[in-house]
């Protein structure tokens, strides 16, 4: 007797073998090269364009610091709004006149002295920002102190500290506001500096950093 032949193939179900391998992390490259640029490659990218100069080389751009904002939205509201995710980028940009000095009022400055800057700025067409002092405060025991000299100031970042002293016939109050007229895009604070300009030294001084 014949057998009946089946008019359909057999089906043969691969769901059931057993896995071999994990799925890898398909993206995974993606992810942490892009976590490598956002931590180091910019720092790279801007090294790498750094200074950025005019036909002349008097002035430069420079970018330092940099650091990503909050995302706007959460990656479930991109989904439903239909937008990227995505997040601002912060930089510190610094402008540098190279031809522009700053230095002690040269009204108050030795007469001889201010000739001296006024013929070095005109040999080399420099541009020159006076900024108050004064060298009236007198203390026997310290001759050679540097109580009155503002110009000796620290800029950390977008912060600028300036050194100021409470002593009679000070020019704090003129200082700071010539320094802040002159950086107004700066954070301006004051730091008393009496103790350590007494004995001829600022925040050039307390600034340093020793290692063993």
């Amino acid at each position: 007797m014949a057998q009946a032949t089946s008019l359909y193939r057999e089906r043969r179900s691969f769901a059931k073998i057993p896995d071999v391998m994990d799925v890898p992390n398909l993206i995974a490259i993606q992810t942490e090269s892009f976590k490598w640029f956002m931590n180091e490659g910019i720092t790279d990218a801007f090294n790498d364009v750094c200074p950025i100069e005019n036909a002349t080389k008097d002035m430069c751009v420079e970018f330092g610091d940099h650091y990503f904002g909050d995302p706007k939205y959460t990656v479930d509201e991109c989904k439903e709004k239909d937008v990227s995710y995505q997040a601002s980028l912060y930089a510190q940009v610094r402008f540098i006149n190279r031809d522009t000095l700053l230095g002690n009022d040269r009204a108050t400055e030795y007469k001889y002295w201010a000739q001296g800057i006024d013929a070095v700025l005109q040999r080399y067409r420099m541009h020159y920002e006076d900024v108050p002092f004064f060298y009236d405060y007198k203390d026997p025991k310290h001759p050679h102190h540097a109580i009155g000299i503002y110009v000796n100031y620290l800029q950390v970042g977008n912060l600028l500290v300036l050194p100021v002293f409470d002593v009679p016939g000070n020019k704090d109050a003129e200082a700071f506001a010539r320094i802040r007229a002159l950086f107004p895009a700066r954070t301006v604070v004051s730091f008393n500096c009496n103790d350590i300009a007494l004995e001829g030294g600022l925040l050039n001084c307390i600034t340093w950093t020793l290692r063993n």
